[in-house]
């Protein structure tokens, strides 16, 4: 059910009533973000055997909305899923706004998401079969198998999740599960396109017993048009000529990047793995901002940097071009 606003309402009751939205998402943002939880020996020397599962909710790239306050900011009312086991974010679900704000909401969100629907089509259709996940999940099995404490056993594929991780986690052979969930999407104006893994490794205990967490990070690749268009339309041309040649690469690129960044992370088992790099720049992050970022690694297409500022997001690991970076 989707209400009908009626035309006296207008732009500014629309663009109102999402900025009320957006303040209740904040608040939930900033309350379930979390800083890197480190993997120390101990806690290393428990793992048995690993099951990785790989996950989420898409079968192609998506359009990740932007919000009417900043170009670069994403809507509070149709954020991309996100997670280890990857779920709809609970703003999806009406924002925690009651009945009226959730059909509220669900209006708005109905007439954007069927457009932005409409407007990642023409470089879906450019992308063909090109299946990211599966890459991803190869390069993950690369990099994985490097770290022989990791005991690894398998990497599994997942769609839409449903069980619950402590469910996942109990009924495993494995005695450890590391869950990587995965999306990606390019903005509403084809500026930048985006990947995230959010990445957690779970110890079941004893039979009905909550597992334990031994590890937890999120990563990100953003690559950002050097010079992008004022105008949408054209942007969207960058990325679908040649059959999407630039997407695919840049896809390769982050399904490569995270993989080594998701192996580099987890063998340090310090609380402050980075701080002997003395380099700090300033980047642009997943949600807009810019925070102070100390540069892991350099190459000519990329900085690999983990933030240093950002109240909750400390530790949280980045691949930017160098269009990303402020300075």
């Amino acid at each position: 059910m989707h209400l009908t606003f009626p035309s006296l309402w207008g732009d500014h009751m629309k663009s109102l009533l999402k900025f009320f939205v957006l303040l209740q998402v904040i608040l939930l943002l900033t309350a379930c973000a979390s800083q890197r939880q480190t993997l120390t020996l101990q806690n290393r020397r428990t793992i048995k055997s690993d099951n990785v599962l790989v996950n989420t909710t898409q079968r192609n790239i998506r359009m990740r909305e932007m919000s009417f306050l900043n170009s670069d900011v994403p809507s509070p009312y149709a954020p991309m899923d996100k997670g280890a086991i990857v779920k709809p974010t609970p703003a999806q679900a009406g924002a925690g706004g009651g009945l009226i704000g959730g059909l509220i909401v669900a209006s708005i969100q109905h007439s954007d998401v069927n457009d932005a629907m409409k407007g990642i089509m023409p470089v879906q259709e450019a992308l063909g079969d090109f299946n990211y996940i599966t890459i991803f999940k190869g390069k993950l099995k690369q990099q994985l198998a490097t770290l022989p404490w990791l005991k690894l056993k398998s990497v599994k594929e997942k769609y839409n999740i449903h069980n619950s991780e402590q469910a996942i986690v109990n009924s495993a052979r494995e005695n450890t599960t590391l869950f990587i969930g995965t999306t990606y999407a390019l903005d509403s104006s084809f500026k930048q396109l985006e990947v995230a893994a959010y990445v957690k490794l779970d110890e079941k205990l004893a039979k009905g017993n909550t597992p334990k967490k031994l590890y937890a990070n999120n990563f990100y690749y953003i690559f950002r048009l050097k010079q992008p268009n004022t105008k949408s339309k054209a942007n969207m041309q960058v990325w679908t000529k040649h059959h999407a040649q630039l997407l695919k690469t840049r896809l390769r690129d982050a399904a490569s990047l995270l993989s080594k960044m998701i192996a580099m992370d987890i063998k340090h088992p310090g609380k402050h793995p980075y701080a002997k790099f003395k380099q700090i720049i300033i980047v642009r992050t997943i949600d807009g901002q810019t925070e102070k970022a100390r540069v892991i690694k350099q190459t000519q297409d990329y900085f690999i940097v983990s933030l240093i500022s950002g109240i909750r997001i400390k530790g949280t690991i980045y691949a930017v071009n160098p269009a990303g970076v402020v300075h």
